[in-house]
């Protein structure tokens, strides 16, 4: 196989051949008797993948060589290596670095199960990131000082995020927004705490504080471990700030809340239960009209890094779709009520009719972002599918990708981090780093500042 180093862009299809070729390797070496299909499948799973993995990786990374002596890997990529041609997706990617870990599965008080820092190098470029993201992790440190047993209950976990032994969600944010006060990242910004709005720099000010932040905040509500699916009284979430039990609506308004008290919040995954999709559509449409700067993302719904799963999920419908779905809805409410139905109460009142969670079918929702786990990834030519399927779409239908630092994490270990070179020349709108503790991991914050620096 040759590859088409001379073409405008690089001729992928031969990548692509190069992985069938590798996948067929493995069906007949590894798989006895089901190599009759060399194509690329969901159902590829079991031992000796990892060889697929490295020699499909070690391919691409050959040919991005070539380029990488004239420009940066990330620009090689973007502008000889993208499946599309052109790259046409985010030019101003950040950083995702999950720092406390909640919520029920880690047991902990804080319902959130990740509380994540923002870093976006294009918001000023003047800020040392490296410092200041040393100087918040130092400040955040130290506040577990005020928490019962200290910081031994901070404990690291496998990936390197601490675990959050804060009290609650609002306590997380203020410890959370006071650290990157202190980190210095944001100028004269102050926390919520501190200031009723993050208004406009006065006279005086510095430089940096009339920029835009450049350390945010993100999180992970896990509303799937949240939502209540008895039958007795189904369609309700457990929230932090009411002892009540609320709908999808008393949810959105409640992330609204949140979007205004907390200015630097921008990043909002998995707010709802993966079958509520009104509940989505909801919360998208209240943070359009109040907080446009706000997205939602979705992981748990991908549990899996499948194309066609997040075809099934995002594929905007046709109109006759959309028709029948009418139809069919029409007809339920027109038939008359079950028995169980009839014994319900209705809301006293005052109080807001209940939120239906629609339970038929699979989620779909267009959101802002998705959130890919990126270690099931068989090769690298299934990486280039899901920016062939989102630029397939029109433009209003389009959305970001977050790309976690397990991409061919296992054989690049690199301190460049070629993984974040990658996603930043494919478009990514983040790059997922998995904690704050380990050398590696920290090692990327560098590498972001190095790829800002040098104009990314």
């Amino acid at each position: 196989m040759e590859f088409a180093l001379g073409s405008d862009p690089l001729d992928l299809q031969t990548l692509s051949k190069a992985d069938d070729a590798l996948v067929l390797f493995y069906k007949e070496h590894f798989k006895k008797g089901n190599a009759a299909d060399s194509k690329i499948g969901p159902e590829l799973v079991g031992p000796g993948l990892s060889i697929v993995r490295a020699c499909s990786e070690a391919l691409f990374f050959s040919v991005l060589a070539c380029f990488k002596a004239e420009i940066p890997a990330y620009k090689a990529v973007r502008e000889n290596l993208h499946p599309c041609g052109e790259c046409h997706f985010a030019s101003k990617s950040k950083l995702l670095l999950s720092v406390l870990m909640g919520g029920k599965t880690f047991g902990s008080q804080v319902k959130f199960a990740r509380f994540y820092l923002i870093v976006d190098g294009h918001a000023n470029t003047d800020v040392n990131i490296p410092l200041c993201f040393m100087k918040f992790l130092a400040a955040l440190r130290k506040s577990f000082a005020g928490i019962k047993g200290g910081e031994a209950v901070f404990k690291i976990g496998p990936e390197g995020a601490y675990f959050n032994a804060f009290t609650s969600i609002n306590e997380t944010f203020k410890q959370f927004e006071e650290a990157i006060a202190q980190s210095g990242a944001n100028g004269a910004i102050r926390p919520a705490s501190q200031a009723k709005s993050v208004s406009a720099p006065t006279e005086g000010e510095s430089e940096a504080a009339k920029s835009k932040p450049v350390f945010k905040i993100g999180i992970n509500c896990d509303a799937d471990t949240l939502f209540n699916k008895d039958p007795k009284d189904p369609n309700k979430y457990e929230c932090e700030a009411n002892k009540v039990q609320q709908n999808s609506q008393q949810m959105c308004d409640y992330y609204i809340n949140m979007c205004k008290d907390h200015p630097l919040l921008e990043y909002i995954e998995d707010p709802f239960a993966e079958n509520d999709a009104n509940g989505y559509r909801l919360l998208k449409t209240a943070l359009h009209d109040q907080y446009p700067h706000v997205q939602i993302g979705l992981l748990n719904a991908f549990k899996e890094c499948k194309i066609e799963k997040v075809q099934q999920v995002t594929r905007p419908k046709s109109a006759e779709q959309l028709a029948e779905e009418e139809k069919q809805k029409e007809a339920l409410a027109q038939r008359p009520p079950t028995q169980e139905e009839k014994k319900k109460a209705p809301p006293a009142k005052g109080q807001p009719a209940e939120t239906v969670v629609e339970q038929q079918g699979p989620l779909y929702f267009l959101p802002h972002l998705v959130s890919l786990r990126t270690g099931s990834l068989v090769c690298l030519s299934q990486l280039m599918d899901f920016f062939k399927y989102i630029s397939s779409l029109g433009i209003e239908n389009q959305f970001g990708l977050i790309f976690d630092d397990k991409i061919f994490e296992d054989q690049q270990s690199d301190v460049e981090s070629s993984g974040m070179d990658l996603a930043f020349g494919l478009g990514c709108e983040y790059f997922h780093v998995k904690g704050v503790c380990k050398p590696e991991r920290i090692a990327k914050v560098y590498a972001y500042a190095e790829m800002i620096r040098n104009g990314l």
